[in-house]
């Protein structure tokens, strides 16, 4: 009779299951147990971004800009913070480079102020939350995006009345 021998690790997708249900300090020390562990844990503590200051948003930027392999973990970007014109470029520099974007949450402000700039994400998005009243700026990130099945707004406002304002094309879509 053989002896049963546990695996020197767990299978990725094991892991990836794992780590997805640990907070961000418990996949930092997962990262330093062993080297094994490293890849999963670095995928999953990025997996969920959280920007609440200009602060924030420009680490990301230099992490990003050193180690751009991490641009494809990000899958939930959380916006929570103001930006100011100095700072939009930045974001919009983050966003373009995020081709695994799937969810993006935006609260309190969007991210154009002024002319409205159109970008070419690589994301396509399944979820948005936006947290200001529409604008030219959103009209022209929406028709980028065919792929939203999710979109809401926060707690109050009614979209009906800028709906024909804004959106007119995109009624059939959403």
């Amino acid at each position: 009779m053989r002896a049963y021998r546990q695996p020197r690790y767990f299978p990725p997708d094991i892991q990836y299951l794992i780590f997805a249900e640990l907070p961000p300090s418990s996949l930092a020390a997962c990262a330093l147990v062993c080297r094994g562990f490293v890849h999963e844990a670095i995928r999953a503590l990025y997996r969920k971004v959280s920007m609440r200051s200009a602060l924030h948003m420009n680490m990301l930027f230099d992490i990003l800009k050193m180690e751009p392999f991490k641009t494809y973990y990000i899958q939930d970007l959380f916006l929570q913070l103001r930006i100011m014109a100095a700072d939009r470029d930045t974001l919009h520099s983050i966003l373009k480079e995020l081709p695994s974007l799937k969810h993006l949450t935006h609260s309190p402000c969007w991210i154009s102020y002024g002319d409205a700039p159109i970008y070419d994400y690589p994301f396509q998005l399944h979820s948005l939350y936006w947290g200001l009243i529409p604008d030219l700026s959103m009209n022209l990130f929406l028709r980028s995006q065919p792929s939203i099945q999710n979109l809401e707004f926060p707690e109050g406002y009614d979209p009906i009345s800028d709906w024909f304002r804004f959106w007119p094309d995109l009624l059939p879509n959403l």
